[in-house]
């Protein structure tokens, strides 16, 4: 029998003692239903550490959640959670945010994908402990510029004259600027992240950083 996939697999927690800390909240994403888009760098985060999520819209409780967290009418969640402008937004306990890159910030260290979670020891050179200690920047600096390159500007082809417009209505001019996006852009983005691969930093070139999938 094959397993569920992971984001309909029930929360676990380990076994618990008296003296355990409470579970982990469970993790819960809202996005579009049926479209990959800027919720699937998220989903790869959790389905690549196999931590349990829920994909609130593709499992049952379809769009009346998402299109409360993004109502013009409000005004946030709870005393401390603002409104958001659009989603993704991800919900953990009692926080709401939004924002892919500030959520993959988020995730990075809840997830164990921000790099080494503590400095080397200190007999380690100290130019390597600073390294290690600043990882989530830097692996945020990766990810930043994977989002502006693959997600952002990918985005742009479709939409280049106006975002309000469909694509349907905007061809001629969305082939234009996918000519340039696979002439121009695209070959700076492969070529800056077969640098990172090849950069010290990488630590071998099978990971962008540090040795270790981030």
């Amino acid at each position: 029998m094959t397993a569920p996939p992971t984001s309909q697999r029930p929360l676990t927690t380990g076994p618990s003692s008296p003296s355990t800390t409470p579970p982990t909240p469970p993790y819960r994403l809202h996005y579009w239903p049926g479209v990959p888009g800027r919720g699937e760098p998220i989903r790869l985060c959790f389905e690549a550490t196999q931590t349990p999520y829920t994909d609130v819209p593709n499992r049952g409780e379809g769009m009346s959640t998402l299109a409360s967290l993004i109502s013009p009418t409000s005004t946030g969640t709870g005393a401390t959670n603002p409104p958001h402008f659009a989603p993704p937004v991800l919900e953990h306990g009692d926080l709401f945010i939004s924002q892919l890159p500030n959520i993959l910030l988020y995730l990075g260290p809840q997830l164990g994908l921000a790099g080494a979670a503590q400095p080397p020891p200190p007999q380690q050179e100290a130019e390597v402990r600073e390294g290690n200690a600043n990882a989530i920047y830097h692996i945020n600096q990766l990810a930043l510029t994977a989002l502006d390159g693959f997600v952002n500007e990918v985005h742009e082809t479709h939409h280049p004259i106006a975002v309000s417009l469909y694509y349907e209505d905007q061809i001629p001019a969305a082939k234009t600027r996918a000519r340039d996006y696979l002439t121009a852009r695209l070959p700076k983005f492969l070529a800056y992240f077969e640098r990172a691969l090849a950069s010290p930093a990488s630590q071998g070139g099978e990971y962008l950083h540090g040795g270790r999938l981030t």
